[in-house]
């Protein structure tokens, strides 16, 4: 019984500093924000593209510029995709219903999302975009179904070892 408890516990704390982080990226001003996009940009094309530093500042401002809308929005996605995670792992150990275990991750991954563009609204240099709550949604409907795939999974091979026994 105190394992489970400690077991809800840590998930719904790991729930709401996730929350927390989403929360503080949003409330990053318009150049903060492309800024933490851009330096991330740099990064991997310094991975990818080794002659990148050697590039004229006015190309590398370019590779930078056409790629901030891919990494803008795919961390939108990743966001939420790991809130949807962490939402279907604190939701696991309570008697529910297997739809309500997959609708409720998904359902607070939207009104997050939702409350996360108006906050954004009032940042300055951000928009309130119904894209990114669609974004912000079809990410956390991920991150459920890949945390529900992954324990069936593991169930799976648990009741095969089980039976091999």
């Amino acid at each position: 019984m105190k394992k489970l408890y400690i077991n809800r516990t840590l998930s719904a704390v790991a729930v709401l500093v996730w929350m927390a982080v989403i929360f503080l990226f949003s409330a990053q001003n318009g150049d903060t924000s492309g800024s933490t996009s851009g330096n991330f940009i740099e990064f991997v094309a310094k991975i990818f593209k080794p002659d990148f530093e050697s590039l004229p500042e006015s190309q590398k401002a370019d590779i930078i510029a056409s790629w901030q809308l891919v990494v803008r929005k795919t961390a939108h996605f990743s966001e939420y995709a790991v809130l949807g995670g962490l939402m279907a792992n604190a939701l696991r150990t309570f008697g529910m219903t297997s739809t309500i275990k997959w609708a409720l991750p998904c359902a607070v991954c939207f009104l997050y999302a939702v409350c996360d563009e108006v906050h954004q609204y009032f940042v300055p240099d951000r928009a309130c975009r119904t894209l990114d709550v669609l974004i912000d949604t079809l990410g956390g409907i991920t991150g459920t179904a890949i945390f529900h795939l992954l324990v069936w999974l593991i169930f799976r091979k648990k009741a095969r070892k089980k039976g091999e026994a």
